[in-house]
């Protein structure tokens, strides 16, 4: 089923990648299928299952001890949807990473 998602994906098939995609995390979370349904959703421009998708995957990155990964996602979904809240959650990011400095920017 990755298999398939990811080439759906590469073909620019994207609605039908991320078929594959929810199926695959029916089954559990892992990072792989969360940033290929991540993908897929930001070209479909569903914003709203980009968010959720985005949380979750920011948590599973920080809990694998990605923190670089993790603060990457939040800055992309705060690009995609400005509107969105993840300011705490990259404050949080950045104090983890030792960057407090950086913070307030």
């Amino acid at each position: 089923t990755r298999r398939k998602a990811k080439e759906l994906s590469a073909s620019g098939d994207h609605q039908g990648a991320v078929l594959c995609y929810e199926r695959l995390l029916r089954s559990g979370s892992d990072i792989e299928s969360l940033e290929g349904a991540l993908d897929c959703y930001l070209a479909l421009n569903r914003v709203q299952d980009a968010l959720r998708i985005g949380v979750e995957l920011v948590n599973e990155k920080a809990d694998a001890s990605d923190l670089e990964g993790a603060l990457a996602v939040v800055d992309r979904m705060s690009s995609a949807a400005p509107e969105s809240n993840f300011g705490e959650r990259r404050s949080e990011l950045l104090v983890a990473l030792g960057r407090p400095e950086s913070v307030g920017r």
